[in-house]
């Protein structure tokens, strides 16, 4: 073998052996470059899932506060809010009977504050229509109050001479039927039989346009 064909031998071999590395290399960087893209995405992912996990929660929270505060001056507003936040079987139950419900808020003369003092998300499912629910659980406090309006002067005078009459006795007698309608009430608060606090279950579940809307509500016993 000549010296010129061993040469050219070894030049054939040091360019495989260079292609190689080169495919090698390209072929790892492509790798890397996909992983890095997959990696990316499921971020995105994660992060508009957890997103949305938190509009979910802030929606159920804001529907729970309007649904427990309620004001007969403003009961029609008030309604109009909580309507425009629900669908599907909780706006079947609720929407049809509002008229029912302004009137008796607006006759008792209803005023009541709620608040939602903790929520998290429980888990969240597939519905029948691929969609998919967040089950939000969490506890309300509400605090009422009942002003019935008297009919007369005179009956307002007759129920103010009859408290003083009785004002040692009503004393007494108050404190042990609230202290009784508290101990009934498994919702009363701090033996105020007028506080109340709720664990309510709230299923959030996207509309056909994608927007968040509270489809159920209900209450843990």
């Amino acid at each position: 073998m000549s010296r010129a064909l061993a040469s050219r031998k070894a030049l054939i071999a040091a360019a495989a052996v260079a292609l190689i590395a080169l495919i090698v290399a390209l072929v790892g960087a492509y790798m890397a470059l996909d992983a890095r893209a997959e990696a990316n995405e499921i971020r995105t992912t994660r992060a508009a899932t957890y997103e949305q996990q938190t509009d979910a929660v802030n929606l159920a929270t804001k529907v729970m506060t309007n649904l427990m505060t309620i004001r007969q001056d403003t009961i029609a507003e008030d309604v109009d809010k909580i309507e425009a936040d629900i669908d599907g079987d909780f706006a079947s139950q609720f929407s049809p009977r509002r008229d029912s419900y302004e009137s008796i808020v607006e006759l008792n003369k209803v005023v009541a504050e709620g608040s939602v003092v903790a929520a998290g998300l429980e888990n969240q499912t597939t519905d029948d229509d691929g969609k998919t629910q967040y089950n939000i659980v969490m506890a309300v406090d509400q605090q009422i109050q009942n002003q019935p309006a008297d009919d007369s002067g005179d009956a307002k005078k007759d129920d103010k001479d009859d408290k003083s009459k009785k004002s040692g006795d009503a004393a007494g007698d108050k404190s042990s039927g609230d202290d009784a309608a508290a101990k009934d009430d498994p919702t009363a608060s701090s033996g105020d039989p007028n506080a109340h606090t709720y664990r309510v279950r709230v299923v959030v579940t996207p509309n056909d346009d994608g927007v968040l809307k509270v489809t159920g509500v209900n209450f843990i016993p």
